[in-house]
């Protein structure tokens, strides 16, 4: 069973010449902040439900899962989530929707590894413990294929979970997420690395790889309009420590491009963090 939570504590604020990240006081202070506004930013890894934690999740309730991160969740200005999985209601793992036998794991509707699908009602409990966001850009997206991706995204909007990453048919593949903050515009851009090899045919999954020129035109666009870049990609290799080649080259581009920020999910253990700067020139 696996389910990675590991809260990223952020604050984000104003400086003399952009808004930054500013560096908690236990770290060196970089970007320090010129006046006292700020908005913390609580980043969570894999919600990823294997079966035992699927089978205590509906016998007890998620929180019963996740509690002791809930007042870390519940604190922040924003918590976001990596939400790695289909809650799709009534959808088998052929893509086809059925009957749904509710809040239970039948392993039919509701299952785990290989593909996952989950209870809408994991939406509702990550919404209680203080979760504002979640993506929806990850590995195990389109577990129930497009119907089910697509019955994610309408669940998540009727739960009122704002959402990142997937995006509806007909809408541009990268789509910004815009927050409106105290501090100022905040946008956030999230991406995978691939599907697992399952089908997109309605362009619905934006790939950090793939699609890179896509996603770095986005972080440009969001940043020459004056908001603040978080770049949320779903990359990298499970249960390895450090980031590889891939990895560090085009987070390197994304800083070039105007990201205030990139953390990533995937490989469920926590990995080094870089500080970089901005207009530092790629090496070619």
């Amino acid at each position: 069973m696996r389910l990675f939570i590991a809260a990223l504590l952020l604050t984000w604020g104003t400086s003399a010449s952009a808004q930054q990240v500013c560096a908690p006081n236990a770290l060196p202070q970089v970007n320090t902040c010129t006046d006292t506004r700020r908005v913390s930013l609580a980043l969570v890894g894999d919600v990823l439900l294997h079966r035992a934690l699927q089978w205590r999740g509906y016998a007890r309730g998620f929180a019963s899962i996740w509690q002791e991160a809930i007042p870390l969740l519940s604190a922040a200005d924003l918590s976001i989530a990596n939400l790695e999985g289909p809650a799709a209601a009534g959808y088998t793992a052929d893509g086809r929707r059925g009957p749904d036998p509710g809040r239970r794991l039948d392993d039919l509707v509701y299952t785990g590894y290989p593909r996952f699908n989950y209870h809408p009602v994991v939406i509702d409990d990550l919404r209680a413990a203080g979760v504002d966001i979640v993506t929806t850009a990850n590995n195990h997206a389109l577990d129930r294929g497009a119907g089910g991706l697509s019955a994610t995204l309408d669940a998540l909007d009727r739960a009122r979970m704002q959402h990142v990453g997937a995006v509806s048919s007909g809408t541009p593949r990268v789509t910004p997420l815009r927050l409106a903050t105290q501090v100022g515009d905040l946008s956030l851009i999230a991406c995978t690395f691939g599907t697992n090899g399952i089908a997109d045919p309605r362009g619905q999954v934006p790939l950090c790889h793939e699609h890179r020129a896509q996603v770095l035109r986005a972080i440009a666009q969001e940043a020459a309009r004056g908001a603040g870049v978080l770049v949320l990609p779903h990359w990298g290799q499970e249960y390895v420590l450090t980031p590889n080649a891939r990895q560090r080259r085009l987070a390197r581009e994304m800083v070039a491009a105007g990201a205030m920020a990139v953390v990533g999910t995937h490989p469920h253990v926590p990995q080094p963090w870089d500080m970089m700067q901005g207009a530092a020139e790629l090496p070619r």
